[in-house]
C-alpha cells in the first residue's frame, strides 16, 4: 500500500490551489461528488474529512501545491521550490549545529536543495504529526535525511514515523511522512496534475 501524491504547478493563490486541489483529489479516489466533501480542521491546523475515512494532508507555496492522502495513517506534506535562499545563514539561525555543519560543508551548488530536503522532512513529520513545526522545536531537532526514493523509511528518534523525499523534479522538492498506524505505508506514489493557470 502507498502514500498518493499529487503536484501541481498553479498561478492561482496558494490556499485556494491547494483546497482545490484536494477536493478534486479526494473525489477521484472516492467517487464523491466535490459538492459532498466537507474538511474541517484540528485545533493544530490539521485538515481532516468528515465522513471519509481517508488521512489528508495539503502543503502550499508560491507556484506549486500537493495534496497527500493514506488510507493507514496520519499523513504530512510538503513542497518547496528551489530558488536562491541564504541558506547558510537560514540554518545557523534555525537548525541545530551538527545540520548547519553538514550544510556548510555541501558543495555551494548543492546547499538549496540539500536545504529544502531538511526543512521539507521536518514540515512533513510536523504535520504527520498534527502540530506543524512546533514554533520552531521541530527545526531544532536532528533527523536523519532517508534516501531521495519513494521508499518510506523509519525516522530515528521519531518512533512509528516513516518518511520519503521522492525526487519529483520541475524545480521542486518535495518531503512526505505517515505516523502512527499498524502498518505504515511501504511507499509513495506521486502524480503530476498539468498546470492551472488562471484566466486573464
Amino acid at each position: 500500500m502507498s502514500v498518493t501524491v499529487v503536484i501541481q504547478r498553479t498561478d492561482r493563490a496558494p490556499r485556494e490551489a491547494a483546497r482545490a486541489l484536494l477536493l478534486r483529489t479526494v473525489s477521484d479516489r472516492t467517487g464523491r461528488p466535490i459538492r459532498t466533501i466537507e474538511v474541517a480542521h484540528e485545533p493544530g491546523g490539521r485538515p481532516y474529512l468528515t465522513g471519509i475515512d481517508l488521512h489528508v494532508s495539503v502543503s502550499h507555496t508560491r507556484g506549486a501545491v500537493a495534496v497527500a492522502l493514506s488510507t493507514r495513517a496520519a499523513v504530512g506534506v510538503d513542497v518547496e521550490p528551489i530558488r536562491p535562499l541564504p541558506v547558510v545563514a537560514l540554518a545557523r539561525r534555525w537548525l541545530p549545529p551538527v545540520e548547519a555543519e553538514w550544510l556548510t560543508a555541501q558543495p555551494e551548488d548543492r546547499r538549496v536543495a540539500a536545504f529544502l530536503r531538511l526543512w521539507t522532512v521536518k514540515e512533513a513529520i510536523g504535520k504527520a504529526h498534527g502540530r506543524g513545526l512546533g514554533g520552531g522545536s521541530l527545526l531544532r531537532r536532528p533527523v536523519r535525511l532517508p534516501e531521495g526514493d519513494t521508499a518510506l523509511r523509519p525516522v530515528p528518534d521519531f518512533p512509528g514515523t516513516v518518511v520519503a523525499t521522492p525526487g519529483v523534479g520541475d524545480g521542486l522538492v518535495l518531503a512526505v511522512a505517515c505516523h502512527g498506524g499498524d502498518q505504515a505505508p511501504a511507499e509513495v506514489a506521486v502524480r503530476h496534475e498539468a498546470a492551472y493557470e488562471s484566466s486573464a
